[in-house]
């Protein structure tokens, strides 16, 4: 299981509150909620494969475009290198690896466990597959 979290900032979608009043909430919802749930289904769709789901990461990573630089959120670094070694780049996955546990200053104990996860993925029979659907 995969946790890839999109949290766009706030220039992105209007600031929703309740401060104003129920009405204007309402309204509010009603103009957001068609599109916001469009984006998201085209979102999913494109994140259905892992494949997929690693050109969305990659995006992220270079856009920027959560509320938060990518390398501040957990998963995502985790997410992106698991999915590069699971897809068979394992140099990528352990770039990515290596700047994370820089970053989150990781013990060497945990930061080789981690890579040792990294390479056993990308050697499973399954790794190299075509793109399939994480349905």
């Amino acid at each position: 299981m995969l946790d890839v979290l999109i949290d766009p900032p706030e220039g992105v979608l209007p600031r929703l509150s309740f401060i104003h009043g129920a009405a204007r909430l309402h309204d509010d919802l009603q103009r957001l909620l068609p599109a916001a749930v469009e984006k998201a289904d085209e979102t999913w769709r494109r994140g259905e494969t892992e494949r997929g789901l690693l050109d969305l990461l990659r995006e992220l990573r270079e856009s920027n475009a959560n509320v938060w630089p990518f390398d501040i959120y957990t998963q995502l670094p985790l997410a992106y290198a698991f999915l590069s070694a699971k897809l068979g780049d394992l140099t990528s996955a352990e770039q990515e690896l290596d700047r994370y546990i820089s970053r989150s200053k990781l013990n060497e104990e945990t930061g080789t466990k981690l890579k040792k996860l990294a390479r056993a993925l990308a050697k499973r029979p399954d790794s190299a597959r075509p793109a399939r659907s994480l349905r």
